[in-house]
């Protein structure tokens, strides 16, 4: 169903975990959360970022990793009933 709906056999999965967190995270979490790789997470991350439906969030210490945190948007809902 993912990738019919979303063109990602990935994007209900990692959209699911997204939508659970309730402050930042990064894509090594999400990666390693779901069982998937970085390189699979991050195009994803990358959509939901230029949809508005996550924002860029502050870095801690001026590391290279980006931390980002779901927006409020009715799609959280709508994913959580996804199966």
């Amino acid at each position: 169903m993912s990738k019919a709906l979303f063109g990602n056999a990935n994007f209900v999965a990692v959209a699911q975990f997204i939508g659970k967190q309730r402050g930042s995270f990064f894509v090594r979490q999400v990666a390693s959360s779901t069982g998937l790789v970085d390189a699979v997470v991050k195009p994803i991350v990358e959509r939901l970022l230029e949809a508005g439906v996550i924002e860029e969030s502050p870095s801690l210490g001026g590391r290279a990793i980006r931390y980002r945190r779901r927006s409020s948007h009715p799609i959280w809902t709508f994913v959580s009933h996804l199966r």
